[in-house]
């Protein structure tokens, strides 16, 4: 059984991630959906894009769908997700509308500002003894490039 967060429905893991991910996508089907384009949050961070290119692949038979990585997070991965309901709505083709979402990522920055980065320590994401640097040098700016 996989993990979850005590019923609010957030995948804990990448096989509940791609179960879910896949029940949207046939969900899309049932609906009518010519296809799906499934923008996801960097997967320099997250294996929800493994997730989602799985899923895509256990539904190929019944939708198409194409996983764009949108190498962001938050309003990066929100721009990619717009360019691609923009073409969709313009009557793009499925192809035509992940190519376009994915033409947006080189293009899409993310700027942030963390009040505490005890969440990116918690998540393993940077080390304790950088979290102990800042704390002795409080004006140090953390810029990273692998979006």
């Amino acid at each position: 059984m996989a993990a979850t967060d005590g019923g609010a429905g957030v995948p804990q893991d990448q096989l509940e991630a791609q179960d879910q991910r896949a029940a949207e996508d046939q969900k899309a089907a049932a609906g009518g959906a010519d296809g799906v384009v499934c923008v996801t949050i960097s997967s320099a961070l997250s294996a929800t894009y493994e997730a989602a290119r799985l899923a895509a692949e256990s539904v190929a038979g019944t939708i198409p769908v194409r996983v764009v990585d949108s190498r962001a997070v938050s309003m990066g991965e929100g721009t990619v997700a717009i360019a691609a309901a923009e073409l969709a709505a313009a009557g793009e083709s499925l192809d035509d509308v992940a190519a376009g979402a994915a033409a947006m990522v080189p293009r899409t920055r993310t700027f942030a500002a963390l009040d505490t980065l005890d969440n990116l320590r918690k998540g393993g994401r940077i080390g304790a003894a950088f979290c102990a640097f800042r704390d002795f040098w409080p004006d140090f700016a953390l810029v990273s490039g692998f979006a």
